[in-house]
């Protein structure tokens, strides 16, 4: 009997230790040094991958260390073995070391993979490539022409043609501030207003083409039609549509001054704000489509969403 006994104990102590090794948890291995590129740039996404395996086969996951003090989140559970990839963009220049780690269906996570390097340069912020001195300040904004000449307007009562390198190609002059933005056609002619009332077209080679006399200030920015019409505002409160040869197509009276540049939809449409807190919808015929009424004066231009919606400030 004290047989029976010892040998009934001495077999639960066996049962028991199977069970507890059965139930132990271990953890993944280490997961492989993540792969990936060695050199980048800033706020550029590189994609990084690793895999892992448990040894009780369990499904597992997968996270990084970028190295820059963040962390990914556990990628979705996967077969023991199998690849996971995430991308990470880095902020600042610096050598970063990329770890993964990994974690099994249990939660127990293994230790931290060896880092793969990767140098990140570029450049944080512009640097000059040249700069253009006109004889005043600027406020036009410039347009870029289709062999790279740049047109802009001066406080200086001069519009200037710079070739991609920052050299003067040329220099247009007319009476007054030219604080309109150019706009090109597609035959190359340039288009600008200046404070001298005037719109002007200006070839390519800068010689005047003609001139279209307002009746006040013309600081508005020219629009031009896929039929080569150019609409533009003036201070006088009018907006004119002027044909390609430089004569008037017509011309629509709003409330007061239009610093406003028009916005010419697919049909034709233009639309443009006016200093008595309209913004105007206009047929390409000169007829008055729609008005609506804001709260203040709206000088800015109006933009056109895909979808034909009109966005504008006041």
């Amino acid at each position: 009997m004290r047989k029976k006994g010892i040998l009934s104990l001495y077999s639960i102590f066996l049962v028991g230790i199977l069970l507890f090794i059965s139930c132990s948890k271990t953890s993944p291995y280490t997961p492989s040094t993540p792969s990936g590129p060695s050199s980048g740039n800033v706020k550029t996404s590189y994609s990084f991958s690793s895999s892992a395996t448990d040894p009780n086969g369990d499904d597992i996951a997968i996270r990084f260390d970028w190295g820059d003090g963040n962390l990914s989140d556990w990628s979705s559970y996967v077969s023991s073995g199998s690849t996971v990839s995430m991308s990470h963009s880095w902020d600042s220049l610096g050598t970063y070391y990329v770890k993964a780690q990994a974690m099994d269906i249990n939660g127990t996570i293994s230790g931290w993979s060896e880092g793969h390097k990767i140098v990140i340069s570029g450049e944080l912020y512009g640097t000059k490539k040249w700069a253009f001195n006109t004889g005043g300040w600027t406020v036009s904004s410039p347009a870029i022409g289709n062999d790279g000449t740049i047109y802009v307007g001066s406080n200086d009562y001069k519009v200037y043609a710079i070739n991609p390198d920052g050299t003067q190609k040329w220099v247009f002059s007319t009476e007054d501030q030219v604080k309109s933005s150019p706009a090109i056609g597609s035959d190359g002619t340039i288009y600008v207003g200046s404070y001298d009332y005037k719109l002007y077209a200006i070839n390519p080679d800068g010689t005047q083409k003609w001139a279209f006399t307002t009746g006040n200030w013309v600081r508005s920015s020219p629009a031009i039609g896929s039929d080569g019409t150019i609409y533009v505002g003036s201070c006088d409160g009018n907006v004119y549509a002027i044909n390609p040869d430089g004569t008037e197509r017509w011309v629509f009276s709003t409330g007061y001054w239009v610093d406003s540049s028009p916005a010419i939809g697919s049909d034709g449409t233009i639309y443009v704000g006016s200093g008595d807190h309209n913004l105007y919808a206009i047929n390409p015929d000169g007829t008055l489509k729609w008005t609506f009424t804001t709260g203040y004066c709206i000088d800015s231009s109006p933009a056109i969403g895909s979808d034909g919606t009109i966005y504008v400030g006041s």
